[in-house]
């Protein structure tokens, strides 16, 4: 294991409790964090740290409202903070998904950048909650003002 990589995972057990950090793989954690399963797979050939995690389960019918939301979410990563939506079908749900370079990770950085991730996955679970149950969508005041702005 890269020994970044192992200060990395030591910060966030410091961080969450040794329980709260379980290794799957040589290469793999889970985290469990605030109703949250997070993934943090190091890939050895690129030097990069995935984290990924289930957002909601697929709706059987209606997706169209989600899949839109979704979409419009990815537009410029506004409402993602740079990371990116995605469905499972075979497991039928949604993840958010992101990669960060190892040469660029401090372990401050990297709780910073694990603290946006969940704060992302937060907002997308209510999102798919409220869709899924048909409930009218909130105007979001940062959204509309970032996709309303003058264009050069």
């Amino acid at each position: 294991m890269n020994p970044i990589v192992s200060e990395l995972v030591e910060r966030l057990r410091g961080n969450l409790g040794a329980s709260a950090v379980t290794m799957d793989t040589e290469h793999q954690y889970t985290v469990e964090m605030e109703g949250f399963l997070l993934m943090v797979h190091y890939l050895e050939d690129s030097e990069q740290i995935l984290l990924a995690t289930c957002v909601a389960p697929l709706p059987q019918g209606e997706r169209e409202k989600i899949f839109l939301a979704l979409l419009q979410g990815q537009y410029f990563f506004q409402r993602t903070s740079g990371a990116t939506l995605a469905v499972d079908n075979e497991a039928s749900f949604i993840v958010l998904q992101v990669v960060h370079s190892l040469r660029l990770l401090t372990a401050g950085s990297f709780i910073h950048a694990v603290e946006r991730f969940m704060q992302a996955a937060e907002y997308w679970r209510s999102e798919c909650v409220k869709l899924a149950n048909g409930g009218p969508e909130e105007t979001d005041v940062q959204a509309v003002m970032l996709t309303s702005a003058l264009r050069v």
